[in-house]
């Protein structure tokens, strides 16, 4: 039978879908039949241009199908007897969207919603659904400018190149030329991977550049059976069943699920290029060394924006690094004069824990403390320098330009550039805008396309509306226009991809 009979519901949007009635027709259908058809429809959506992976027109939308596929892995040894269809995939998707969160009951008998319902919405949905319209080319195309270097000892407790070796299961390079073969069994076989492909003549070309060795072992990094998955899926449970559409989905980390046939799926090939970012080496070393890793990693990020910020001396504009102006203190991490601006550039290496965002308060207190920090720092090196320290004699004269300042994080944060996050900060003499490490590789390519850093200071401006402090997109959106519609490649990026051994034309 199709899962059009009992799987239905007349309208799962008309009120909010209890999320014990999902995780009923979720297990209603054939598991590894279920993940095989997420695989499938989502290796079409990766036939498309990037720009045009989230398309609402698809069966099943991205953030849906990791859903229903987590859910599928929890019903993992009982087995449902109902074989999906697109339309079954079409009704799943809509019933995530419709599924009951605390903000549907947070109205009082006037309508009035309670104070920052609002905010802790927004801020669920986006750590949901934002990050599969991120670009996946500058997660990966980053690992090798960013790690390929020395890490002398001095400064670096754990990095290494043979620590980075030990925790992605070979060393960088091939690491990261791998990742365009896995993306593309993911891509043209329906989301399936078969280790004995690699035996097969087809493979020579590959395993001349690889050892089937090192394949394999960042395969099995990857993989882990059905059952193992389930085991991590259900102790883990929010307590509060309006909230386990955000819990944390394990095949993050282990994207392609093992099937009983010795072959395997990756119901949801985002995850398989997530793999391939410095983010899956910060949370491995986390796992092995702790807090000392995150230091480390620390000082690779500050030095990463500051080669990215290097490209601009192309194209005429001052760039200089951290000074140390007393023992032991330091101004920001980098400074860029352009024309008649000077922008003060901070890195923190701040990561949201899933706790942090399950509302705006914790999400708030979790990352006010090191980003209250970077703005102190900030201020900090703008008195010394309008004081007239003499460290800081490299930039034009107090009052002779306009100041604007960027702060760097890994990973995209939401809502920290809105007025509510900013009234935790200190107030500052100048306008910050607090940017991902691919909004800055954009800004940056937009400086370069255009002969001109004055981007990375319109980027901190606020918007005319008020609500948002800065308006990176919008400048990045204008960038991009007066490019002719599409953004301007990275250097420093290309590059990197440009060294791969292996790479589609």
């Amino acid at each position: 039978m199709s899962g059009q009979g009992s799987a239905r519901r007349a309208n799962p949007t008309a009120a909010p879908v209890q999320y014990a009635e999902f995780v009923r027709v979720v297990a209603q259908f054939k598991t590894t039949k279920l993940l095989r058809l997420l695989a499938s429809v989502a290796g079409e959506q990766w036939q498309r241009p990037s720009h045009q992976l989230v398309d609402v027109r698809d069966p099943i939308l991205p953030h849906a199908a990791s859903l229903v596929a987590m859910e599928a892995l929890g019903s993992w040894g009982r087995h449902g007897q109902t074989t999906p269809t697109r339309d079954d995939l079409r009704y799943l998707s809509e019933m995530v969207v419709g599924l009951d969160d605390p903000f549907a009951s947070s109205a009082d008998e006037a309508g009035r919603l309670a104070d920052g319902a609002l905010d802790d919405l927004l801020l669920r949905v986006g750590f949901q659904q934002f990050a599969y319209q991120q670009p996946v080319f500058n997660d990966t195309a980053r690992l090798r400018p960013m790690l390929s270097r020395p890490f002398p000892a001095d400064r670096f407790r754990c990095i290494s190149a043979e620590v980075i070796t030990q925790l992605l299961g070979t060393d960088l390079d091939t690491y990261i030329d791998l990742q365009p073969l896995f993306l593309a069994a993911v891509m043209v076989n329906r989301g399936q991977f078969n280790a004995a492909w690699l035996d097969q003549p087809n493979f020579g070309e590959l395993t001349a550049h690889f050892p089937p060795a090192d394949i394999l072992a960042v395969y099995e990094a990857m993989t882990r059976p059905g059952q193992d998955l389930r085991r991590l899926i259900r102790p883990n449970r929010h307590p509060d069943p309006r909230m386990r559409q955000y819990d944390f989905n394990p095949l993050v980390a282990s994207p392609f699920v093992g099937l009983p046939d010795g072959t395997s799926v990756a119901p949801q090939p985002f995850f398989v290029t997530g793999r391939f970012t410095p983010s899956a080496l910060y949370y491995a070393g986390i796992r092995r060394f702790g807090n000392d890793f995150a230091t480390d990693l620390g000082y690779v990020n500050e030095d990463y924006v500051l080669a990215q910020l290097g490209q601009l001396r192309t194209i005429g504009q001052q760039v200089d690094g951290e000074i140390e102006w007393k023992k032991g203190r330091k101004t920001v991490d980098a400074t860029v004069v352009a024309a008649d601006q000077v922008v003060l550039v901070e890195v923190k290496s701040v990561r949201p824990i899933l706790s942090a965002r399950a509302d705006f308060a914790s999400y708030t207190a979790h990352l006010a403390r090191d980003i209250k920090k970077a703005v102190e720092q900030l201020i900090d090196t703008y008195d010394l320098w309008k004081a007239g320290n003499p460290h800081l004699d490299h930039l034009p004269a107090y009052g002779s330009t306009t100041v604007s300042a960027l702060i760097v994080v890994p990973e995209p944060l939401y809502l920290v550039n809105h007025t509510a996050f900013r009234a935790t900060l200190p107030p500052a003499p100048f306008s910050i805008a607090i940017i991902s490490m691919t909004e800055l590789e954009h800004l940056v390519a937009c400086a370069l396309h255009e002969h001109n850093a004055t981007v990375l200071a319109n980027a901190a401006r606020p918007h005319p509306g008020g609500i948002i402090a800065s308006d990176v997109q919008g400048v990045l959106l204008d960038a991009q226009r007066r490019a002719g519609g599409k953004m301007p490649r990275n250097p420093l990026l290309d590059a990197a991809f440009d060294a791969m051994r292996i790479r589609s034309s």
